[in-house]
């Protein structure tokens, strides 16, 4: 019984401090909304306005009076420009201020808004000149906007395939050291680069891949065999001139498609007068004056969706940007042509080319929820002390810790997950938010990113924790975006300036606080965590949009606070997180270098994590923790790698590559029954391989002896972040298909597999098949042996009402429920009939449960939503359980049914110091870093344990002095035992870590055998 109350505490300080827990919020003036400067605007009040992704800062020399009015005056009138191709505020600026110190980061800024509105030529000069203007910058700021310009400058070399102005200029910045998201940007255009020297017959396909877009856009379009068209895709080769007319044209016929080549003048297009103005043909490929092709496939009014798979997003373009952008040339349906369109014979064709690649994988999906290498050495969620893993598609270091927080007795828990992300893609270059410093962040730092000039768009969702989802799909009429891939999450336009976020357990995220921006992406930071039942916790930002303080459901408060306070000086550390204080005074800081690095963790006990970063960059080489040092070596290019070296000298390798490793498909005879699947030699192509720690001691290097995960392309040629199939060492490939009609290779609307299938020892297949709503939920369900199972939903698609089984013919109902507005059931009725009642508070805590003998156990709470007591069917209070609390809200006393008291206390990290029995006896327990070193009972006899540099056990002597002594396996499995005799048990394991022997002290041994394809004994 004390371990189930024990289950109440929740996160305090030490039990005889005095507490009163804060329910006051800091006094601060909430954001500005819209953008205004004074009659004499100063360069703090430029550097503030929210107007672009990234904050202007000048570079090269202080602005003039003059020219700080003169730009104030152009970002006004583009907040009220005429359209969303009206630039002409911010050229007039640059063209009467060539020399400004504002043009380097204004021109970077102006390559953004070109580039989000499809002006790729304009977008392409403008960050050649910001580069020009801004790469001699010393200054922190100064130097992180001309980072933003090449890195973008290289990505757009890459798009649109200029192999040799991608090379020179990767080459002229060889051994500068970037810093954020440029680091991704420059990887992944020297990943492009590789391919177009290495392999370009897949790296200039844009073309193919605009076709591809097409066909995706209406899957009538791929007839009865989406395989062999998407076949001849994929294998269609280019060279390194890229793809001409003709070949695409001849490409289209072979899929289905039989389009043809036409010119449009658009000379002859007179903008604003309707009745002149000439067709643009959807769905069609249309060819870019910088030599790439993209594929328009929807029309809504007058803006046309334009698909890219080589950039990686979806564009909504005006006709004026087709107009200033296309170069004319179209592949269009076959038919009669359009009026002012001609002809375009294969000669004229030939003299058009188009061409582009970038990096190999998409960057964003490295959330909390994406894949990351399996745990064989350190555990637990970081609380106390900062720990590492991989995302395994992206290969990229994953730190985190949770210094500080605490779990409310209702809504959601107040923890202050730090995290770091190694590959981080999506933060600007310069913070104009809360931040911890550059590949940081934390789990309360999420927005959305929209276009408020086009409501039609793509949003993006900064994750908690990192990484970014997109939520594409848009429906005007219900104001929902289409379920996002990979979470099945939802997101709703709730206003003009807000969203809400459903997750499938009906949880939601509230946004409603927007930066303001007047440019094509701005963002709308979270409010409200709310949980399933309507519990809320509320974010509060200040005046700078500076997160400053989380109010639980109960109206307790934890504060952020940031090394300087001063308004006017924002590159002193005004957006650094210095401290976070929960509701109870305990607190965590956060220390930084001189380059705004992250350098020191110091949680509420006292353990300090520290992070040495490598030379003057972001990636972090060490992690130094009380239990000593892990050591970080990583790669990247064709080949992305990442070594972990741990305290005790053990180490293992995540590696993505491709390589040609395994350089031959799988047997057919291993391929399952009754799924698509491809298994021919793109099996050498995105795979990561996982050496454990045992496979790195025993065969470093050795690809057969790792585990591979082989993933799904995104897009082709994008490597997405779903699993295909996976392989252990000594077992057959698992294989996963999607529901998505495109291709095996592909996924569809959901992350979720439709089956799980492998092939056994016997040859038969094993087969799982599911199906899903919308949020993920699982639908329906076949296993192996041919039993059905149905689950229905409410319409909400998230509260199941009923479950069937179907066996032998026979469909038998397994249970039926009903739900109030907080998805919480009110009845469960089983296979039997029998019926279960519940009810609950506001809150959604429960009150009573009623049995179908209607015997009824009832909830008692206090005002704060704390469980005081449990009252059992019988009459009168023989059968009540109660519980008081102390300050911070953890179990202090419980008494059971016969009056028996147990007093608790508790240490500031949340962990039981002491038991106090109704005698006065009590038992101890002491802890040593984050392990418990010694038990006291209420006798007085201690038992010790020991523990090594990675939390394993290693010694334990118990009140008689007995010891026993533990080794490990590099698996993370117990190697031997000796017991107080001296007595030794060893287990022996193979390179999957399984246990193939246990032997005993004299010898004997039990041995385990394992099936060629699975691990079943």
């Amino acid at each position: 019984m004390v371990g189930s109350w024990v289950a109440f505490s929740i996160a305090g300080a030490e039990a005889s401090a005095p507490v009163q827990a804060n329910r006051t919020l800091p006094q601060v003036a909430p954001p500005r909304a819209g953008l205004e400067f004074s009659v004499h605007p100063t360069i703090q009040e430029i550097s503030r306005a929210r107007v672009f992704e990234e904050p202007l800062v000048p570079i090269g020399g202080e602005p003039s009076m003059e020219e700080n009015l003169a730009l104030a005056t152009a970002l006004l009138g583009y907040a009220n420009r005429t359209g969303p191709d009206d630039f002409s505020s911010l050229t007039g600026f640059l063209e009467r201020h060539p020399g400004s110190p504002w043009r380097a980061a204004l021109l970077t800024c102006l390559g953004l808004e070109y580039y989000n509105t499809a002006h790729y030529s304009r977008c392409l000069d403008a960050w050649e000149k910001a580069w020009q203007a801004a790469k001699n910058a010393t200054d922190a700021r100064g130097r992180a906007i001309a980072d933003r310009a090449v890195g973008e400058l290289a990505f757009m070399y890459a798009r649109i395939g200029r192999m040799e102005e991608l090379d020179g200029l990767l080459e002229s910045v060889e051994s500068r050291v970037f810093t954020g998201a440029a680091t991704e940007r420059i990887t992944g255009a020297g990943e492009g680069l590789w391919h177009m020297q290495n392999k370009p017959e897949i790296a200039f396909k844009c073309g193919p891949y605009a076709l591809q877009q097409i066909l995706k856009s209406d899957l009538r379009l791929l007839g009865s065999s989406p395989e062999t068209a998407l076949r001849a895709i994929r294998d269609f080769p280019s060279t390194q001139k890229g793809v001409s007319l003709p070949q695409v044209t001849e490409l289209s016929k072979k899929v289905g498609l039989n389009y043809q080549m036409a010119f449009r003048d658009s000379s002859k297009s007179k903008i604003g007068d309707q009745k002149s103005e000439m067709e643009f043909i959807v769905p069609s490929v249309v060819h870019w004056k910088v030599d790439h092709y993209a594929a328009l496939v929807r029309r809504e009014g007058d803006r046309f969706l334009l698909e890219d798979p080589t950039f990686g997003n979806s564009v909504w373009v005006t006709r004026q940007a087709l107009e200033a952008e296309a170069s004319g040339y179209f592949l269009i349906p076959p038919g009669k042509l359009p009026r002012d369109w001609r002809a375009v014979d294969a000669n004229e064709g030939a003299s058009v080319w188009g061409k582009g690649f970038t990096s190999a994988s998409d960057p964003d999906p490295h959330t909390p929820n994406d894949l990351k290498k399996p745990d064989d050495c350190e555990g637990g969620s970081g609380a106390g002390m900062a720990i590492s893993s991989v995302h395994l598609m992206l290969v990229s270091l994953n730190i985190v810790d949770t210094p500080v927080g605490y779990t409310p007795p209702v809504g959601p828990p107040v923890q202050f997950t730090v995290t770091y992300n190694q590959r981080e893609a999506r933060q600007p270059a310069n913070f104009a938010y809360a931040n911890f410093g550059p590949k940081w962040t934390c789990d309360l730092i999420s927005y959305i990113t929209d276009n408020p000039q086009n409501p039609s768009a793509d949003a993006k969702f900064y994750a908690r924790g990192g990484g970014t989802r997109t939520f594409a799909s848009f429906n005007a009429g219900t104001q929902t975006f289409g379920f996002e891939q990979y979470d099945q999450t939802q997101l709703k336009r709730t206003s003009t300036n807000s969203y809400e976020l459903t997750q499938p357990d009906g949880s939601k995220l509230i946004f409603g606080q927007s930066d303001g921006s007047i440019g094509t992406s701005r963002k709308v930071f979270l409010t409200q965590i709310l949980d399933p039942f309507g519990n809320a916790l509320t974010l509060t930002y200040d005046g700078g949009l500076r997160l400053v303080a989380i109010t639980d459901a109960i109206g307790q408060v934890t504060t952020v606070t940031y090394l300087n306070d001063d308004f006017m000086n924002p590159d002193d550390g005004y957006y650094l997180i210095s401290r976070v204080t929960d509701p109870f005074g305990r607190f965590a800081d956060f220390a930084y270098d001189s380059l705004n690095r992250l350098t020191n963790i110091t949680d509420v006990i006292g353990l300090n994590s520290s992070f040495v970063y490598q030379g003057s960059g972001d990636f972090i080489q060490s992690l130094i923790t009380p239990y000593g040092t892990n050591t970080f070596v990583a790669t990247s290019g064709g080949i992305r790698s990442l070594e972990t070296i741990y305290a005790d000298g053990s180490r293992d390798r995540v590696e993505y590559t491709q390589s040609g490793i395994p350089a031959q498909p799988d047997p057919p005879s291993s391929v399952p029954a009754g799924m698509a699947v491809v298994n021919d030699t793109t099996q050498a192509a995105r795979n990561t391989f996982y050496w454990s720690r045992t496979a790195c001691a025993s065969s470093y290097g050795d690809y057969t002896k790792a585990k591979i995960f082989h993933w799904l392309h995104k897009d082709t040629p994008t490597t997405g972040g779903i699993i295909e199939s996976t392989k252990e060492a000594l077992e057959g490939r698992v294989w996963y298909h999607y529901d998505q009609g495109f291709g095996a290779a592909f996924p569809g609307n959901s992350s979720r597999p439709t089956k799980i299938g492998r092939v056994l020892d016997d040859g038969q297949t094993q087969l799982y098949t599911y199906a899903y709503n919308g949020f993920g939920r699982l639908t329906n369900s076949i296993d192996p042996l041919g039993r059905t199972f149905n689950y229905r939903y409410a319409s909400n698609g998230i509260d199941l009402l009923e479950v069937r089984q179907t066996r032998a013919g026979n469909n038998e109902l397994l249970s039926r429920m009903t739900y109030n507005a907080q998805h919480l059931p009110l009845t469960v009725v089983d296979a039997a009939g029998q019926t279960n009642t519940f009810t609950y508070n506001a809150r959604g805590q429960l009150l009573t449960q009623t049995n179908p003998l209607g015997e009824t156990t009832s909830y008692s709470y206090d005002t704060n939503g704390y469980l005081i007591a449990v009252d059992g069917p019988l009459p009168g209070t023989n059968d009540t359980v109660t519980a008081t609390y102390d300050a911070l809200g953890r179990v202090q006393t419980k008494t059971d049914e016969s009056g028996y008291t147990l007093t608790l206390e508790h240490d500031a990290m949340d962990r039981l110091t002491k038991i106090i029995y109704p005698d006065g006896s009590f038992s101890q327990f002491h802890y040593h870093r984050l392990d418990v070193t010694n038990v006291v009972d209420r006798a007085g006899r201690q038992t010790v344990f020991e523990f090594d540099n990675v939390r394993q056990m290693k010694k334990k002597t118990d009140p008689l002095g007995r010891v026993t002594l533990f080794d490990w396996c590099r698996c993370g499995s117990i190697k031997s035992l000796t017991d107080p005799m001296g007595r030794t048990t060893q287990w022996h394991t193979d390179v999957q870590g399984r246990v193939t022997a246990k032997e005993y002290a004299d010898g004997s041994q039990v041995r385990y055998m394992y099936e060629n394809t699975s691990s079943r004994v």
